[in-house]
């Protein structure tokens, strides 16, 4: 099922078991991933789809080249629930610490000081 522009994604977030993110390409921030994340879901995505985010595979999401490797990444979280859980749990306490607006506050003060120096 495929939707085109919505509102709010948190609903559809809800709903899924499992976030795939089967980029070959990139441009930015891979904002979506993020926003997974924050949803408190697990996901799976390919290398370039959480290049520079600094995400653990294992921990934070699950990371499987395209392909077999993506797929079997898949199929692991959502025939596994309590690493899908486990992963689901990670996520959200790693986008709160990393990308939240009380770290996102102190990255910024930290710039702002180094300037000052």
């Amino acid at each position: 099922e495929l939707h085109g522009f919505v509102e709010d994604v948190r609903p559809f977030y809800a709903q899924a078991q499992v976030v795939a993110v089967p980029l070959l390409v990139s441009a930015g921030t891979n904002v979506k991933v993020l926003e997974a994340m924050a949803c408190g879901r697990a996901v799976v995505s390919t290398p370039v789809g959480c290049q520079g985010l600094g995400l653990a595979d294992g921990r934070d999401l699950l990371i499987g080249a395209p392909g077999e490797g993506f797929a079997n990444a898949v199929l692991a979280l959502l025939e596994d629930a309590a690493l899908r859980r486990r992963i689901a749990a990670a996520a959200r306490r790693t986008v709160e610490a990393k990308y939240g607006w009380d770290a996102i506050a102190a990255h910024a003060w930290q710039s702002y000081q180094q300037v000052i120096r």
